[in-house]
């Protein structure tokens, strides 16, 4: 039969691709996957938290203040660019 391009959701991630997404439930904030990492900040990405969630899946240790300012910063910065290539605005935008 015709193949669809795509990717398939049932094969396993690309361990080298990174995840972003945005909420707008309690307060506005973008998140990032890679791995077993996890980073989250609010819409600004002033304040970031990030989690190892191999170890911790529950999101309860904040391992941000561990991460070198510039790690934190250049994900901050992939964080914007993502939103930027997928025209996120914020909601009373």
């Amino acid at each position: 039969g015709a193949r669809l391009p795509g990717r398939s959701l049932l094969s396993p991630p690309d361990p080298a691709r990174w995840l972003f997404f945005a909420s707008h439930h309690e307060h506005v904030a973008t998140a990032a996957r890679w791995r077993n990492w996890k980073a989250v900040c609010r819409w600004s990405c002033e304040d970031m938290e990030i989690y190892d969630l191999a170890r911790d899946p529950g999101e309860t240790d904040d391992l941000a203040e561990s991460w070198p300012e510039a790690r934190r910063d250049s994900i901050g910065d992939a964080m914007a660019r993502w939103r930027a290539s997928v025209r996120a605005a914020y909601p009373d935008e």
